[in-house]
């Protein structure tokens, strides 16, 4: 994969680039004018945005993101070579950053800024990520996505750091890079990305014991102590049981308890009830004892005489027969009513006794169930018994704790057996076993700084104290190899970036795998006739490998000659010129 041009449908210049050598150049045309900085003209930018439309996150911090109202209605365009031969373009928009198009084609150097017919349209992130994936058909760690290694082959300013760990992980993991570097050398990264993951997971399960250990301030040496404590305890509990046992709350062979005096309370209220509906039958009965109905046959004659009439013989005959009858029937009623208040007395009588009674046998309950003595000491020892359970249950879930600690314990062993023997696995995978992509590369790396700067420098790899991996990349003295300092400085550890990164794709030249490299800003600080030397063997490696390389330079750090003439570059191979003349002259032809 090559890159082909870059363009946007407003205010951006239209790169394009050659399948060789591409310089772009920043041209300072004030170097006096100090409010001017000829570093602000857009050739790193040019990186960012080969990145974005290779389909980097669109976080607050990218600068398209920052500046997103600038970019507005703003779309972006990636042309690249395939390794088939055949052309991709990539659309993104600012508006819809998550939205991305793919178009095929055969020609190179289109213009789709007013395409609408594309292969795919709109296709959120991460499935256009699986799709540009598939259409690189990487055979070089098939498996990993582009997304992970692209960033060995667009290096800025601050990817010069280290050889090894690219910018955008340093804040990370070693598992996020070093299983991933160890595949692309050649080795088995699978090994060290198990040894990593199994390292976190004892680190959780120590954290684990940690917090239990904390939370029952107990851990395995004090196992047997518990289960000690846990026996005291239960025969503490058997005694107190026993002596509850002994405890006698009955009377009348029943037992004394609330139910009991509910019961007879209950018995109470129920006479009473009677005794009052007995009470009121007897009221009755008086009253109609009380109430008796009186006849005056003399009183009805002197009614007679009163209204001048005279008063049948007849009449008064009939009336003497009903008063007779009347006091028949009374003295008959008198006698029933007499005879039933006779037996409601002595209902009454016998249901007082009874009530007498079962308030006796009640107070006499609730004094035995109050008893201070009996039922504060029966009380005492049902409090002894539960605290004794809830210490009970507490060792026992100390208990519990301790042997969930020892069985975490025995997962760590057992884990820790398990790195045991990824570390010598990967061992003998790295020290010893046969690895001709490893030995193409420092090879190849050693013989570009050679070229460039005549010294040897080699990378390699190492073992820490906790069997990880360690990368190294150092300058050596020829004639005795040690190791000198002048890897450790800018300009040449910049060099070792830019060998790195070369002798990964010649030794995958022959495969589908990227096969261009940006570089920003590589000549500054070198000697002029060490700037011509790189010059020159990147040129040529890119001839004999098949291979695009892009690099950005300040017009004044190109190379001169002894002469001090400016080192002489064709149309072809100038990719984009830059000027601090104005905002016609930046990559964005405006300011921001």
């Amino acid at each position: 994969m090559k890159l082909s041009q870059v363009y946007s449908n407003k205010k951006f210049k239209r790169v394009k680039f050659n399948e060789e050598f591409n310089l772009i150049i920043g041209k300072v045309t004030k170097p006096k004018d100090k409010e001017i900085d000829s570093h602000n003209l857009g050739k790193t930018t040019l990186i960012y945005v080969i990145d974005f439309l290779l389909l980097r996150g669109f976080d607050n911090a990218f600068f398209l993101s920052k500046y997103k109202i600038k970019f507005f209605e703003y779309s972006f365009f990636l042309e690249i070579l395939l390794n088939d031969g055949k052309y991709l373009t990539i659309r993104r928009s600012i508006d819809y950053p998550t939205k991305i198009d793919f178009k095929i084609h055969d020609q190179k150097f289109q213009d789709f800024t007013k395409e609408d017919n594309w292969d795919h349209q709109e296709v959120p992130i991460d499935k256009a990520k699986d799709i540009l994936n598939n259409y690189l058909e990487f055979d070089v760690l098939p498996e990993v996505n582009y997304r992970k290694t692209v960033s060995y082959f667009l290096r800025t300013q601050d990817d010069y750091l280290d050889v090894f760990q690219l910018n955008k992980y340093k804040s990370s993991k070693d598992i996020d890079w070093k299983p991933l570097l160890l595949d692309l050398l050649g080795f088995n990264g699978e090994l060290l990305k198990s040894k990593y993951e199994l390292e976190t997971q004892i680190n959780l399960l120590n954290a684990e014991i940690k917090i239990l250990e904390t939370r029952s301030s107990m851990n395995e040496e004090k196992l047997d102590k518990i289960k000690g404590f846990i026996e005291v305890k239960e025969e503490e509990k058997k005694s107190l049981q026993i002596e509850l046992d002994k405890f006698n709350f009955y009377t009348n062979d029943r037992r004394i308890d609330r139910d009991l005096v509910d019961s007879v309370e209950a018995d109470i209220s129920k006479l009473n009830s009677e005794l009052y509906a007995l009470e009121f039958e007897e009221d009755k009965i008086n009253s109609a004892l009380n109430d008796r109905m009186e006849f005056s046959l003399s009183e009805i004659e002197k009614l007679f005489i009163e209204i001048k009439t005279q008063f049948p013989e007849d009449l008064k005959k009939n009336y003497e027969n009903l008063v007779e009858f009347n006091k028949q029937l009374s003295e008959e009623r008198s006698k029933h009513l007499k005879e039933r208040l006779t037996s409601l007395k002595t209902q009454k009588e016998e249901i007082k006794k009874e009530l007498i009674d079962l308030n006796n046998q009640r107070s006499d309950l609730l004094s035995i169930l109050q008893s201070t003595d009996t039922f504060e000491k029966y009380k005492k020892c049902q409090n002894e018994i539960v605290g004794i359970d809830n210490q009970i249950m507490t060792l026992q879930q100390q208990l519990s704790s301790v042997g969930e600690i020892g069985n975490i314990s025995s997962k760590v062993t057992e884990l820790n057996n398990q790195i045991s023997k990824l570390k010598d696995a990967l061992k003998e995978n790295v020290l010893k076993e046969q690895n001709d992509i490893y030995s193409n590369i420092r090879k190849t790396f050693n013989l570009i700084l050679k070229e460039i700067i005549n010294l040897q420098a080699i990378p390699s790899i190492s073992f820490n104290k906790t069997g990880n991996i360690e990368f190294h990349a150092d300058i050596q003295e020829e004639k005795n190899n040690d190791i000198t300092a002048m890897g450790r400085g800018t300009t040449y550890r910049k060099l070792l970036c830019v060998a790195f990164d070369l002798s990964i794709l010649i030794t995958y030249s022959k495969n589908s795998f990227f096969k261009f490299v940006y570089h920003d800003g590589v000549l500054e600080g070198l000697d002029d006739r060490k700037k011509i030397k790189f010059i020159e063997c990147v040129k040529r490696i890119c001839q004999e490998n098949g291979l695009q390389y892009v690099l950005t330079s300040i017009e004044h750090d190109l190379p001169r000659n002894s002469e001090g003439n400016t080192m002489q570059f064709s149309g072809k191979e100038i990719a984009l010129i830059l000027s601090d003349a104005g905002d016609d002259g930046r990559l964005f032809e405006q300011s921001f």
